[in-house]
């Protein structure tokens, strides 16, 4: 074997191995946006629930709503439907707080296997078919996530199928 050849081999070693490096580099980028969506659905989705679950807080957010007349036409109405305005403010963060762990949920639906996507697709066609999850997504549409509003509709718009 001449120099030529080893520095040939060398060449094409070196161009794999660029290839590899760039690969993981790509695959690296990935995870860490998909690390920050999930880090920011969980953030968001634990301060609604911090809202729903404490008395005080959810107090100072009504107090601050009506100082400001902030209330959503999704509290109004639970309001006219018979909950207080605490009731209301707290039913609705709570609510928020299941969303974003739907949609955390949906933009990783690929990821499950076909059992659990069946499972999952099984119990959000149950918990949106009536009731105040459909109320909600309906009273709320414009300010949720497309993509979830989306995956949702379409799911609904399907025949149901058994959970094997």
């Amino acid at each position: 074997m001449d120099w030529e050849m080893i520095g040939a081999i060398g060449q094409a070693v070196s161009a794999l191995a660029l290839v590899v490096v760039i690969v993981q580099l790509r695959m690296s980028a990935v995870e860490s946006l998909r690390s920050i969506r999930t880090s920011r659905w969980d953030d968001l989705r634990q301060g609604r629930m911090q809202q729903a679950q404490s008395e005080w807080l959810n107090g100072v957010v009504v107090k601050a709503m009506r100082a400001y007349g902030a209330q959503s036409p999704y509290e109004v109405e639970l309001v006219r439907r018979g909950l207080t305005e605490e009731e209301a403010c707290a039913f609705n963060a709570w609510m928020h707080s299941w969303w974003f762990s739907d949609t955390q949920n949906i933009e990783l639906i690929d990821k499950l296997t076909n059992a659990e996507r069946a499972t999952f697709d099984a119990i959000i066609r149950g918990q949106f078919r009536s009731g105040f999850r459909s109320h909600y997504l309906e009273m709320n549409r414009d300010i949720l996530n497309p993509d979830t509003v989306r995956y949702i509709e379409n799911l609904m718009a399907q025949p149901s199928s058994t959970v094997s």
